[in-house]
């Protein structure tokens, strides 16, 4: 005996009986394409986070050195001003090697490996 949904598949014509097999097929295809899609947005999720962490972790440890490069930028600067005085009372004229390495002090780059910004991706 033949079940009920042979019998109808039989009465109707082959061509929408495969058309209806490729419709079917191509929803299944689908199906697939969003959970893959899901999976894939999950992966990035996961590589996000952990980039945001990194950028936390790494943004506030190079506050902390910008911090203490401004330290030592003021030092300078303070010894460079007393070698001057010093050189003035002993009337002689400061060696320019001074007003070098006081402008390197200056000159060398901190800023650029802070960033300002609170996230690296948007939430």
């Amino acid at each position: 005996m033949k079940s009920r949904l042979s019998k109808v598949l039989d009465k109707m014509p082959k061509d929408k009986i495969e058309l209806a097999k490729v419709e079917l097929g191509l929803a299944d295809d689908i199906k697939q394409a969003v959970k893959e899609m899901k999976t894939i947005s999950e992966k990035m999720k996961t590589n996000a986070d952990k980039a945001e962490n990194l950028f936390q972790r790494v943004n506030a440890e190079n506050k902390k050195l910008q911090q203490k490069a401004e330290n030592i930028k003021k030092d300078g600067t303070k010894k460079y001003f007393k070698a001057e005085k010093a050189f003035k009372e002993l009337g002689i004229d400061m060696p320019s090697e001074f007003e070098k390495l006081v402008n390197d002090l200056y000159d060398t780059d901190i800023s650029s490996y802070i960033s300002n910004n609170k996230n690296v991706f948007p939430k």
